[in-house]
């Protein structure tokens, strides 16, 4: 994998903490998104070359600021890695449009939940976002199934990452009726 100036990790103080550690070596910054300081600072001693937004990514407004900053800053981001709750419908849109104001071309791995594979949303990006789609599934065990675990979602991120994978699968989303 190539080294990138900037890299945006979205959701990276919880779930995909070891995936922004490894991101690391590949990037000369990689900002973090994240709601909770303590995260940030669990983070920060485990990161040299992080910078760490503590912001809540539903609020549009503070969003679109931190990202316009962070980007002046340590300059265009080229990879993104994004987990982001449904709950905050326009945060991916708003990431998107700042990114591709100060990138050439960028990649998006953008992490859903099982159950979007069910709703085939389109998702729409800048034509200068190279989109990949992550989606999370389940593993099937002898005594019934369970969700991901935090390590197990980071390797397939990583993974996917590594190989530039437009479309992957962390663990099954089929049988359906089967999942925890």
């Amino acid at each position: 994998m190539m080294i990138h100036s900037h890299i945006l990790v979205v959701g990276g103080t919880g779930m995909l903490a070891d995936a922004a550690v490894w991101l690391e070596q590949h990037a000369e910054t990689v900002t973090v998104i994240g709601r909770k300081q303590h995260r940030h600072y669990k983070l920060q001693t485990r990161m040299k070359k992080v910078n760490s937004l503590i912001v809540d990514y539903a609020d549009n407004g503070e969003l679109r600021k931190q990202i316009k900053k962070a980007i002046e800053r340590f300059g265009p981001i080229t990879l993104v890695v994004s987990w982001i709750h449904s709950y905050a419908a326009d945060a991916l849109v708003i990431i998107s449009e700042e990114v591709s104001k100060s990138a050439e071309k960028w990649r998006l791995f953008h992490i859903q939940g099982s159950s979007s594979h069910l709703e085939k949303k389109t998702v729409n990006v800048m034509p200068n976002c190279l989109y990949r789609s992550i989606l999370l599934g389940f593993i099937l065990e002898a005594d019934g199934s369970r969700w991901l675990t935090n390590k197990e979602i980071c390797e397939g991120v990583i993974k996917c990452v590594e190989e530039d994978n437009k479309d992957m699968v962390i663990g099954i989303l089929e049988p359906w009726e089967k999942r925890p």
